[in-house]
């Protein structure tokens, strides 16, 4: 089986990327890495990297159509996902969780 060796990111949907992305750097003194629009998923994301080398990726809707709009909308801003780093690369544990799901 893959083996799971961190986090590298945790996803947070937010409706105001500036505001909470000064509470993520004025209060908890995380820098900010930087702004990037994803206009296929309709999103602009902000990364406040952590000490220990993951990150904290923050998601803001530009669209009231776009996924992260409407998990907001269904379960109000908070934890969107949490992104592993894993040993040998996700391809490899795709097929490992391929066969195991085949097999049950």
């Amino acid at each position: 089986m893959f083996k799971v060796l961190g986090v590298d990111h945790i996803g947070i949907a937010v409706s105001d990327l500036k505001e909470v992305g000064s509470f993520w750097g004025d209060i908890l003194g995380l820098p900010a890495n930087g702004e990037e629009t994803v206009a296929e998923q309709k999103v602009t994301t902000g990364f406040f990297p952590t000490p220990n080398g993951s990150e904290i990726e923050l998601l803001a809707a530009t669209d009231e159509t776009s996924p992260i709009a409407k998990f907001i909308e269904k379960k109000g801003q908070g934890i969107h996902h949490i992104a592993y780093c894993i040993e040998d690369g996700v391809a490899n544990a795709l097929k490992e969780v391929e066969e195991i799901v085949k097999n049950q």
